[in-house]
């Protein structure tokens, strides 16, 4: 059986394939900015906790350490909003991945079906076939 939308199939899948592998590296990126995200936040919090334990620290060394603080306080902040703005790209991917899909299995439900009917018309012509040959048969016996 020859399928008529098989090229629009094979067209579908392609573009199925590119968007996973969009979505794939956009996760990717996303993985890679949480990882950044949650070495800032442990980088300060072991940072704060090594400022509790120090006891002689001059004016000069706090206002270092504030400034190194702060510092990576706006790094968290910045790699947070870096974070929402690729989650939302995830989104945005994952939808059009699903569209994709979506498409792609439409049709693959359309050859299916295709195939189907064209099983059926084939047991009907095989069975009108069988049909024609026990006719012949039981005519040919009447005959004799």
């Amino acid at each position: 059986m020859k399928f008529r939308l098989q090229k629009i199939l094979d067209v579908r899948e392609i573009i199925e394939q590119q968007k996973q592998k969009e979505f794939s590296v956009v996760m990717q990126q996303l993985q890679n900015e949480n990882d950044n995200l949650n070495a800032l936040i442990e980088k300060r919090s072991l940072f704060t906790d090594a400022m509790q334990f120090e006891n002689k620290i001059s004016v000069r060394g706090v206002a270092e350490h504030h400034s190194y603080l702060a510092t990576l306080t706006r790094g968290i902040s910045h790699k947070v909003g870096e974070v929402s703005k690729i989650e939302k790209e995830v989104d945005k991917k994952r939808e059009v991945l699903l569209k994709a899909t979506t498409d792609r299995k439409s049709i693959e439900k359309l050859r299916e079906k295709a195939q189907e009917e064209f099983l059926k018309e084939e047991r009907a012509a095989e069975q009108a076939l069988i049909d024609e040959i026990a006719m012949r048969k039981v005519k040919s016996q009447k005959v004799i």
